[in-house]
């Protein structure tokens, strides 16, 4: 591991626990942006870019290729954009996650990842391949309800 590697790392780890030892709800300042991918091979990839904004947030939604959906873009307000980062560090815990999930010996599945940027341009990443954390239906559920 290069020292810029640990570095990042230790830095992650200090958001992680300043996260956890916060009084619930402040972390709502430190995130600007979440990014979550899902995709596979024979499905190609769906994503869900949420950007925060002075007064709310912007929802950018990219669904699966050949899907019939059309891709969309709507705004939510700042109690909408409070409920959606609540609902991903108070209920699902997102940043008790392991940074990777991967099940071996399996070629074809399901690839995903989640970026979650704080406004100092760091950012938590979370990847898997047809693996997931112990929450993913909670969390695919938050998702999902965003671009609906």
């Amino acid at each position: 591991m290069t020292d810029e590697e640990r570095l990042r790392k230790e830095k992650i780890e200090e958001i992680r626990h300043r996260w956890n030892d916060r009084v619930m709800g402040t972390y709502r300042d430190d995130v600007v942006e979440v990014e979550f991918t899902l995709g596979g091979f024979s499905f190609g990839i769906r994503s869900v870019m949420v950007t925060k904004e002075n007064d709310g947030a912007v929802v950018k939604y990219e669904p699966f290729q050949n899907s019939g959906e059309e891709p969309s873009e709507k705004r939510i307000s700042l109690s909408e954009w409070r409920g959606f980062i609540d609902a991903l560090f108070v209920k699902i815990r997102v940043h008790e996650w392991k940074d990777s999930y991967f099940a071996s010996g399996i070629f074809d599945g399901t690839q995903w990842g989640l970026r979650i940027t704080m406004g100092s341009g760091m950012a938590l990443r979370y990847q898997g391949s047809n693996a997931f954390p112990e929450n993913w239906d909670e969390f695919r559920c938050v998702m999902d309800g965003l671009v609906k």
